[in-house]
């Protein structure tokens, strides 16, 4: 029976990678959170896009790539573990800074819109995420 569970637990330990993307970064230490936050102004424009999931940066384009920035605020995080963890709420919802991206600069030349990662902004590791997007070339 116990080479049956070490099989079933390799087999399931071999088919998990592609699911450690999930949440990524939407749980953060107190700092990683202030620094999003300070990296972000109201109005400023946010996209949303989990390459990791399979989105195309091609796809780009719908509403929630070019999104007004209304309200930002950081909370604590309401899980189980008992040390200090937050997230990040753009707009009153709470946000992976791995799938989020924050306008920083519209090129003069062509009009494209380069959109910096907010984990790399954050100090957050993220996986398979591109730093800069360039949308709209």
């Amino acid at each position: 029976m116990n080479k049956l569970k070490l099989f079933s637990t390799l087999t399931l330990t071999a088919l998990l990678p592609g699911v450690a993307f999930a949440d990524q970064c939407a749980v953060l230490s107190e700092k990683q959170a202030k620094a999003a936050v300070a990296a972000i102004s109201l109005t400023q424009r946010v996209g949303h896009l989990c390459e990791p999931c399979g989105e195309e940066p091609t796809e780009i384009g719908g509403p929630t790539f070019d999104e007004a920035t209304e309200s930002v605020g950081i909370r604590k995080w309401d899980g189980h573990s008992k040390r200090n963890q937050f997230e990040v709420l753009i707009n009153d919802q709470p946000v992976d800074l791995a799938y989020t991206y924050v306008l920083m600069s519209t090129s003069t030349d062509n009009g494209a819109k380069n959109y910096v990662n907010l984990a790399l902004l954050a100090g957050c590791d993220a996986s398979g995420v591109t730093p800069v997007l360039k949308v709209g070339e």
